[in-house]
Protein backbone atom coordinates (compact mmCIF):
# COMPACT_ATOMS: atom_id res chain seq x y z
CA UNK A 1 0.00 0.00 0.00
CA UNK A 2 2.64 2.43 0.81
CA UNK A 3 4.86 1.86 -1.83
CA UNK A 4 1.65 2.47 -4.46
CA UNK A 5 0.61 5.71 -2.30
CA UNK A 6 3.23 8.06 -3.68
CA UNK A 7 2.24 6.66 -7.63
CA UNK A 8 -1.23 7.96 -6.68
CA UNK A 9 -0.71 11.10 -5.23
CA UNK A 10 1.42 11.93 -8.28
CA UNK A 11 -1.46 10.58 -11.01
CA UNK A 12 -3.85 12.49 -8.93
CA UNK A 13 -1.39 15.70 -8.90
CA UNK A 14 -0.73 15.35 -12.77
CA UNK A 15 -4.82 14.97 -13.70
CA UNK A 16 -5.31 18.19 -11.25
CA UNK A 17 -2.53 19.93 -13.18
CA UNK A 18 -4.22 19.16 -16.54
CA UNK A 19 -7.61 19.29 -15.42
CA UNK A 20 -6.82 22.93 -14.27
CA UNK A 21 -5.00 23.72 -17.63
CA UNK A 22 -8.06 22.61 -19.18
CA UNK A 23 -9.98 24.71 -17.46
CA UNK A 24 -7.99 27.97 -17.75
CA UNK A 25 -7.60 27.50 -21.18
CA UNK A 26 -11.91 26.96 -21.68
CA UNK A 27 -11.89 30.52 -19.11
CA UNK A 28 -8.95 32.17 -21.68
CA UNK A 29 -11.89 31.43 -24.76
CA UNK A 30 -14.34 32.93 -22.96
CA UNK A 31 -12.65 36.19 -21.76
CA UNK A 32 -11.38 36.60 -25.12
CA UNK A 33 -14.82 35.94 -26.49
CA UNK A 34 -13.39 33.15 -29.09
CA UNK A 35 -16.78 31.65 -29.36
CA UNK A 36 -15.71 29.55 -32.46
CA UNK A 37 -13.61 27.38 -30.52
CA UNK A 38 -16.11 27.49 -27.23
CA UNK A 39 -18.67 26.18 -30.27
CA UNK A 40 -16.52 23.48 -31.24
CA UNK A 41 -15.68 22.34 -28.09
CA UNK A 42 -19.33 21.86 -26.95
CA UNK A 43 -19.87 19.71 -30.22
CA UNK A 44 -16.87 17.65 -29.57
CA UNK A 45 -17.85 16.92 -26.12
CA UNK A 46 -21.40 16.53 -27.20
CA UNK A 47 -20.42 13.53 -29.47
CA UNK A 48 -18.28 11.81 -26.90
CA UNK A 49 -20.24 12.13 -24.04
CA UNK A 50 -24.15 12.47 -24.97
CA UNK A 51 -23.71 10.22 -28.63
CA UNK A 52 -26.42 7.84 -28.37
CA UNK A 53 -24.94 4.53 -27.19
CA UNK A 54 -21.89 6.75 -25.79
CA UNK A 55 -20.54 7.25 -22.40
CA UNK A 56 -24.28 8.71 -20.92
CA UNK A 57 -26.43 6.72 -22.37
CA UNK A 58 -24.29 3.20 -20.68
CA UNK A 59 -24.47 5.36 -17.37
CA UNK A 60 -28.33 5.56 -17.60
CA UNK A 61 -28.75 1.97 -18.92
CA UNK A 62 -26.54 0.26 -16.09
CA UNK A 63 -27.44 2.67 -13.12
CA UNK A 64 -30.96 3.30 -13.71
CA UNK A 65 -32.00 0.82 -16.13
CA UNK A 66 -32.97 3.87 -18.32
CA UNK A 67 -33.18 3.86 -22.05
CA UNK A 68 -32.88 7.18 -24.10
CA UNK A 69 -36.22 7.06 -26.33
CA UNK A 70 -35.85 6.43 -29.98
CA UNK A 71 -35.98 9.48 -31.25
CA UNK A 72 -32.64 10.76 -29.42
CA UNK A 73 -30.44 10.29 -31.57
CA UNK A 74 -32.15 12.32 -34.94
CA UNK A 75 -32.37 14.99 -32.42
CA UNK A 76 -28.89 14.47 -31.39
CA UNK A 77 -27.47 15.18 -34.67
CA UNK A 78 -29.32 17.38 -35.31
CA UNK A 79 -28.09 19.49 -32.06
CA UNK A 80 -24.70 18.25 -33.35
CA UNK A 81 -24.83 20.15 -36.85
CA UNK A 82 -26.98 23.20 -35.74
CA UNK A 83 -23.71 23.95 -32.84
CA UNK A 84 -21.46 23.21 -36.06
CA UNK A 85 -23.67 25.47 -38.38
CA UNK A 86 -23.26 28.14 -35.94
CA UNK A 87 -20.08 28.04 -35.48
CA UNK A 88 -19.43 28.15 -39.14
CA UNK A 89 -21.16 31.46 -38.91
CA UNK A 90 -19.16 32.90 -35.82
CA UNK A 91 -15.70 32.15 -37.97
CA UNK A 92 -17.36 33.58 -41.30
CA UNK A 93 -18.27 37.29 -39.04
CA UNK A 94 -15.18 37.13 -37.06
CA UNK A 95 -13.21 36.71 -39.53
CA UNK A 96 -10.76 39.48 -40.59
CA UNK A 97 -11.38 40.99 -43.56
CA UNK A 98 -9.56 40.15 -47.24
CA UNK A 99 -6.78 42.88 -47.95
CA UNK A 100 -7.58 44.93 -50.46
CA UNK A 101 -5.53 44.76 -53.56
CA UNK A 102 -2.72 46.37 -53.80
CA UNK A 103 -3.05 49.77 -55.60
CA UNK A 104 -0.87 48.94 -58.87
CA UNK A 105 -1.21 52.74 -60.33
CA UNK A 106 2.55 53.27 -61.52
CA UNK A 107 4.33 55.74 -59.44
CA UNK A 108 7.43 57.68 -60.37
CA UNK A 109 10.05 57.06 -57.51
CA UNK A 110 12.89 59.36 -56.07
CA UNK A 111 15.80 58.33 -58.56
CA UNK A 112 19.17 57.33 -56.42
CA UNK A 113 22.21 58.43 -58.46
CA UNK A 114 21.00 58.99 -61.58
CA UNK A 115 20.26 62.47 -62.37
CA UNK A 116 16.62 63.96 -63.02
CA UNK A 117 15.87 64.75 -66.70
CA UNK A 118 12.98 66.86 -68.15
CA UNK A 119 10.68 64.06 -67.96
CA UNK A 120 11.17 64.20 -63.70
CA UNK A 121 10.40 67.54 -63.56
CA UNK A 122 7.30 66.38 -61.28
CA UNK A 123 9.01 64.38 -59.00
CA UNK A 124 11.57 67.41 -58.57
CA UNK A 125 9.51 70.26 -57.88
CA UNK A 126 8.60 68.47 -54.81
CA UNK A 127 12.05 68.56 -53.75
CA UNK A 128 11.85 71.83 -51.59
CA UNK A 129 14.38 73.22 -54.51
CA UNK A 130 11.93 75.46 -56.03
CA UNK A 131 12.87 78.58 -54.49
CA UNK A 132 16.66 78.01 -55.76
CA UNK A 133 14.93 77.37 -59.48
CA UNK A 134 13.31 80.31 -59.27
CA UNK A 135 16.26 82.57 -57.73
CA UNK A 136 18.46 80.92 -60.97
CA UNK A 137 14.97 81.68 -63.50
CA UNK A 138 15.19 84.99 -62.23
CA UNK A 139 18.92 85.71 -63.05
CA UNK A 140 19.00 84.55 -66.16
CA UNK A 141 15.69 85.95 -67.79
CA UNK A 142 16.69 89.47 -66.59
CA UNK A 143 17.97 92.25 -69.03
CA UNK A 144 21.49 92.59 -67.69
CA UNK A 145 22.01 88.84 -67.25
CA UNK A 146 25.53 87.71 -69.75
CA UNK A 147 27.17 84.94 -68.32
CA UNK A 148 26.82 82.39 -65.37
CA UNK A 149 28.30 78.95 -63.45
CA UNK A 150 25.88 76.75 -61.86
CA UNK A 151 29.25 75.73 -59.31
CA UNK A 152 28.35 72.94 -56.65
CA UNK A 153 29.98 69.78 -55.15
CA UNK A 154 30.82 66.57 -56.81
CA UNK A 155 27.68 64.64 -56.91
CA UNK A 156 25.26 68.00 -55.59
CA UNK A 157 22.52 67.52 -58.21
CA UNK A 158 23.41 70.12 -60.52
CA UNK A 159 22.78 68.42 -63.60
CA UNK A 160 19.56 67.26 -62.15
CA UNK A 161 18.84 71.15 -61.26
CA UNK A 162 19.24 72.04 -64.74
CA UNK A 163 17.29 69.40 -66.21
CA UNK A 164 14.41 68.71 -63.97
CA UNK A 165 14.55 72.05 -62.84
CA UNK A 166 15.67 75.22 -65.01
CA UNK A 167 14.92 73.68 -68.82
CA UNK A 168 11.15 72.83 -68.14
CA UNK A 169 10.49 76.41 -66.47
CA UNK A 170 12.15 77.62 -69.57
CA UNK A 171 9.78 75.65 -71.71
CA UNK A 172 6.54 76.82 -70.88
CA UNK A 173 4.61 78.13 -73.25
CA UNK A 174 4.41 81.35 -71.37
CA UNK A 175 7.62 81.52 -70.56
CA UNK A 176 10.10 84.82 -72.45
CA UNK A 177 12.90 83.29 -72.60
CA UNK A 178 14.22 79.35 -74.35
CA UNK A 179 16.63 77.20 -72.11
CA UNK A 180 18.27 75.00 -74.17
CA UNK A 181 20.79 72.11 -72.79
CA UNK A 182 23.81 70.83 -74.53
CA UNK A 183 25.85 68.29 -73.54
CA UNK A 184 29.14 67.99 -74.60
CA UNK A 185 30.83 64.55 -75.98
CA UNK A 186 33.62 64.02 -78.43
CA UNK A 187 31.65 65.44 -81.03
CA UNK A 188 32.74 69.15 -82.55
CA UNK A 189 31.46 71.43 -80.16
CA UNK A 190 29.72 73.60 -82.81
CA UNK A 191 27.66 70.54 -84.35
CA UNK A 192 26.74 69.78 -80.80
CA UNK A 193 25.46 73.36 -80.56
CA UNK A 194 23.87 73.22 -83.77
CA UNK A 195 21.73 69.87 -83.09
CA UNK A 196 20.61 70.71 -79.63
CA UNK A 197 19.67 73.78 -80.77
CA UNK A 198 17.19 72.44 -83.99
CA UNK A 199 15.86 69.04 -81.67
CA UNK A 200 15.09 71.42 -78.45
CA UNK A 201 13.95 75.01 -80.64
CA UNK A 202 12.36 73.18 -83.15
CA UNK A 203 8.83 74.79 -84.02
CA UNK A 204 9.57 77.50 -82.13
CA UNK A 205 9.80 79.38 -85.28
CA UNK A 206 7.07 77.65 -87.73
CA UNK A 207 9.62 74.26 -87.76
CA UNK A 208 12.07 75.52 -89.70
CA UNK A 209 15.96 74.07 -89.20
CA UNK A 210 18.08 76.11 -86.89
CA UNK A 211 20.88 77.59 -89.94
CA UNK A 212 24.63 77.65 -89.57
Amino acid sequence: MSDSSPLSSDAIKETTEKVATFVKWIAELIRSRNWFTLLLLVDVALILFLTPGGIVAKFLKDMFSLELPPQYASGFWLVVGLVFVVALGVAVRTMPAAAKAADTKERKAIKGLRPFTAADAEIFAQLQRNRDVQICLDAVTSADFRFGILMGESGCGKTSFLQAGMIPRLSLPDCSHRGVYVRFSDRAPLDTIRAALAEQVEGVRGGGEVGR
